[in-house]
């Protein structure tokens, strides 16, 4: 699949490996749920920044 590169749309080599034109992300999400929750639970239990702002010494 990944042999030919972007001389194919993505959309198309999709379809050629799958079978299916569409790519459904509910397994991919499913499956690092649980690291999820963990990362939110330990971002809020240590109140941890999260974000693009910048420190005030720059």
């Amino acid at each position: 699949m990944l042999s030919r590169g972007n001389t194919v749309p993505w959309k198309t080599l999709l379809k050629d490996f799958t079978g299916d034109d569409f790519a459904n992300p509910k397994p991919f999400r499913d499956f690092f749920k649980p690291l999820e929750d963990w990362l939110d639970d330990f971002i809020q239990e240590n109140n941890i920044s999260v974000g693009w702002t910048e420190p005030d010494d720059y």
